[in-house]
């Protein structure tokens, strides 16, 4: 499957997200470590590898606010980054993703080279109400 490129002005937020920020961040503020929806930052530090998070029928959201840690696994769901360009050379090749990738910045090939596919929440049901829009974008917020 073919997957675009979005433009538009304004933040990345703004265009994929419901919720606020600080809406997100008390969501996942829930301590459990099953939750399916993450926000990362300076205060509340990512681990050094992330693994699999997700399923077809429970996609999760995970934020990073300037941070961005290893993946390596299989995520379902949407990866939102406030500024890609904090990510290490590799920092995605192990990633594989059913879902979509979202930044603020420029998304190059100096995170890696990720493996992601389409895919349609479309009658999911998450964990998080508040964000069900932005899980169901189907691929279209990358910027390769």
């Amino acid at each position: 499957a073919s997957v675009g490129v979005a433009t538009f002005s304004g933040s990345a937020w703004h265009h994929v997200f419901g919720p606020t920020r600080a809406q997100i961040k008390a969501a996942a503020a829930t301590g459990n470590p099953a939750a399916l929806i993450r926000y990362y930052d300076q205060a509340h530090p990512a681990p050094a590898t992330l693994g699999s998070l997700g399923s077809a029928t429970q996609p999760a959201l995970i934020v990073f606010e300037g941070v961005c840690p290893r993946i390596n696994g299989t995520i379902h769901g949407l990866l939102y980054y406030s500024d890609a360009s904090t990510c290490s050379a590799q920092a995605l090749t192990g990633l594989t993703l059913y879902g979509s990738l979202v930044s603020e910045t420029s998304i190059g090939r100096e995170i890696g080279s990720p493996t992601i596919h389409q895919q349609d929440y479309t009658g999911t049901q998450p964990s998080f109400a508040g964000a069900i829009g932005a899980i169901r974008v189907a691929g279209s917020w990358r910027d390769f």
